[in-house]
């Protein structure tokens, strides 16, 4: 269901910018609870 809206969105710039920021907040939040797991394993 995401691949037809990213698709849909290509057209118009407001919502394919949207998308990519919505996109980066995910890859930002994924990669900080992943440092998290990272350090608690380090000690």
């Amino acid at each position: 269901m995401k691949a037809t809206l990213l698709t849909c969105d290509l057209g118009e710039k407001p919502l394919e910018l949207i998308g990519l920021s919505a996109i980066m907040r995910d890859l930002s939040w994924v990669i900080y609870v992943l440092i998290l797991i990272y350090h608690k394993h380090s000690k």
